[in-house]
């Protein structure tokens, strides 16, 4: 099978599956698939409602499943994927199966079953890189959206910070934490440093949020969070782009 015609072909059935309502019944597009590859010499080519004689007669099967085929560039050497891709290069499959998911509830939506042949090889995994990456693309499209939404209702984008808990959207003061938060604050203006504070809390035996060790960094975190303040500023990073998720300090490039 050419290259252009498998091409074609998951085009076909991405735009099928987005029209046909006996298929998809929610308003988001096309979420995901996972793919399943065996071996029967007696498939003929096409689709086939007989698919599940066809699965039975198949001697090599192998299914991989990516619910909205999120990491596929990242991580093309699981074991699962490199047993596929050597599978395919030693000609054992000629099975592919086709499984499309709602990306919200991950639940089942439709099957395809297509006869595919050892011509397909490594471009397959072109193709799946391909729907990897708009996908992934759809998804954070999909959260900036939201994100953006939550800034402008001015929303508060942390839910857990020493002396607030949030609570139906709203930071709501707990007493014995904040008290701690006050006695930071004081001491830091009396002129004491990071260095005796940290002692001064650790001779207290008062926890961080975490649980952990209080160290410098972490009295540092507190005195320069502008929440303490009255201010909340939003959007201090962001992601460079949906591939790499790679985050930077924001000054001024998003708003």
């Amino acid at each position: 099978m050419p290259e252009d015609a498998i091409a074609e072909m998951y085009q076909y059935d991405r735009e099928a599956l987005n029209s046909d309502r006996r298929y998809y019944t929610h308003t988001q597009p096309f979420a995901g698939a996972a793919f399943c590859c065996g071996d029967d010499e007696g498939y003929e080519e096409g689709r086939s409602p007989l698919y599940k004689n066809c699965l039975a007669q198949c001697s090599v099967q192998l299914e991989i499943h990516y619910s909205g085929c999120y990491g596929w560039l990242e991580d093309i050497d699981t074991p699962a994927l490199v047993l596929w891709l050597k599978a395919l290069s030693d000609d054992d499959l000629e099975l592919l199966t086709l499984i499309v998911f709602d990306g919200r509830n991950q639940s089942e939506v439709a099957r395809e079953w297509h006869r595919s042949e050892a011509a397909i090889s490594k471009r397959m995994i072109t193709l799946l890189a391909a729907y990897a990456q708009e996908e992934s693309y759809n998804v954070s499209e999909n959260q900036k959206w939201r994100i953006r939404r939550m800034f402008e209702q001015g929303r508060p984008n942390t839910g857990r910070m020493l002396g607030y808990r949030l609570k139906d959207g709203v930071l709501q003061i707990v007493p014995g934490e904040a008290g701690i938060v006050k006695m930071i604050f004081n001491d830091y203006l009396s002129g004491m440093g990071r260095n005796l504070i940290v002692k001064k809390l650790i001779r207290m035996g008062v926890p961080t949020l975490s649980g952990g060790q209080w160290r410098e960094s972490t009295v540092l975190g507190i005195l320069t969070n502008e929440k303490y303040t009255g201010d909340m500023l939003l959007q201090k990073t962001y992601s460079v782009d949906h591939l790499t998720k790679k985050q930077m300090i924001n000054h001024g490039e998003r708003r």
